[in-house]
């Protein structure tokens, strides 16, 4: 009886170990398939997150190289290259060619570098903040006389169409004043033309 239990109780120690010993395997396989399943779950998730955030934005070129690659010839000081790229866009625009040449000498003496600090107007034809912050570029009105002349007409063909028909002889002097009615500021600038 005393071999049948030793017998026993060693049948059942094995027993113990061999099912210590699957559990030990089992648990680890299990450890395993959780650490795999998760580093695949945290690589897919992260590149599903960097999928939602936009790249980077490339560095942008400068308007001074942008404006080269224009069809843009005159140097920034040759006036007479500037003068005769003013008339011929003043002409396209239905402009009046010699208006248009003495409102650029009155802005600014044909100086692409011109700055007002007081009324905030910049380059060759003195456009004003309020229409570089809506619709241009202060570099590009700055470092391109060129692109300063085009927007010019642009705001002289906005204020030619909408007071043309009320102020017929003095629509243009809306590109010195814009929307206010000053009378005497716009005589004085009408003067100041007619000298240039």
């Amino acid at each position: 009886m005393n071999l049948n239990l030793k017998r026993a109780n060693e049948i059942l120690q094995k027993h113990h170990k061999r099912k210590q010993v699957r559990q030990f395997i089992n648990n680890f396989a299990l450890n395993v398939i959780v650490v795999v399943v998760l580093s695949a779950f945290m690589s897919y998730m992260f590149y599903k997150v960097n999928a939602l955030i936009p790249p980077k934005p490339k560095a942008k070129r400068t308007y001074t190289q942008m404006s080269l690659k224009k069809s843009y010839t005159c140097a920034y000081k040759d006036i007479k290259c500037l003068k005769a790229y003013a008339r011929k866009q003043a002409k396209k625009a239905r402009i009046n060619p010699d208006l248009f040449l003495a409102i650029i000498s009155t802005e600014s003496n044909w100086n692409a570098a011109a700055v007002n600090k007081r009324s905030h107007d910049y380059g060759l034809t003195q456009i004003n903040k309020v229409n570089i912050k809506n619709r241009y570029e202060l570099i590009k009105i700055r470092s391109s006389a060129e692109y300063s002349i085009d927007k010019a007409l642009e705001i002289l063909l906005h204020f030619k169409k909408s007071y043309s028909k009320l102020e017929p002889d003095t629509w243009y002097c809306r590109y010195n004043i814009g929307y206010k009615n000053l009378p005497e500021t716009c005589n004085r600038y009408l003067t100041r033309l007619s000298q240039n």
